[in-house]
């Protein structure tokens, strides 16, 4: 059971990334789709993560009392809508709105399978669960640069971000049947804790060194690898480069 629950809470994961990065890798078809130049689109995504970023500390207060089985279930539903969205409007406006929900749905997936990690695992497994965590929901990037972009070109944006859409149901699905929030005997952990305390305990994880190395660490060696592959990697290879799009895809999964 401890498996099922891991490897669920990744393919959630991994669905996730799939619907964050969906937007990036279409590229100039996504600049033509809405009549607007590349740097609109990047627009949608700097939007997007915007709304990931901020809805970081309330994405953590709703896990902490509503657990992760219930939190990555709604998280994924809204990616679901968000996704429909965008499959079905042709205007920027429609495009803003469904990048939000897809930015407010992505936030709160990885810190809830983050959490499923301690409830399952022995202390010491914990580090080296919670990295696979993170590296495996990755693929999901590969299928958004492999798939979503081969099937827009075969068989169209509608279709294509329907199927996206799917995943993200699919990833609800599952999520529902087979997540617990702690093993069988065992009390869910849960924390209401009082929202006015919430400024001193920000400011005391701030303070720690280990906090400060993670932000710099992630500041400096993530940065230009999440701008390049979440807006400016496939226009630049296929417009300025001259790739062909499989090529291009294959440099974006490597």
């Amino acid at each position: 059971m401890t498996w099922v629950v891991w490897i669920t809470a990744v393919i959630a994961y991994g669905f996730a990334v799939m619907q964050r990065t969906s937007l990036g890798v279409m590229g100039l078809t996504a600049a033509a789709h809405f009549n607007a130049p590349a740097s609109v689109v990047a627009t949608f995504m700097v939007l997007q993560l915007a709304v990931y970023a901020v809805l970081q500390i309330p994405a953590g207060i709703t896990v902490d009392r509503l657990g992760s089985r219930v939190v990555i279930t709604a998280g994924s539903i809204v990616m679901t809508v968000g996704q429909v969205v965008m499959a079905l409007t042709g205007s920027a406006g429609g495009a803003v709105l469904a990048r939000v929900l897809v930015g407010c749905g992505d936030a709160f997936i990885f810190g809830a399978a983050i959490r499923l990690v301690p409830a399952w695992f022995p202390p010491k497994q914990t580090p080296l669960v919670t990295q696979l965590t993170g590296l495996l929901g990755q693929f999901g990037q590969v299928i958004s640069a492999v798939g979503l972009v081969a099937m827009v070109n075969s068989s169209g944006w509608r279709s294509t971000y329907l199927l996206a859409a799917g995943g993200a149901a699919v990833a609800a699905a599952l999520a529902f049947l087979l997540i617990r929030d702690a093993p069988p005997g065992v009390e869910p952990e849960r924390t209401d804790g009082n929202v006015t305390q919430l400024p001193h305990q920000v400011a005391e994880v701030i303070s720690h060194p280990s906090t400060r190395l993670a932000f710099w660490a992630h500041m400096s060696s993530n940065f230009a690898g999440i701008v390049f592959s979440l807006m400016w990697g496939m226009p630049y290879l296929t417009h300025a480069e001259g790739r062909s799009t499989a090529t291009a895809s294959t440099l974006m999964t490597v």
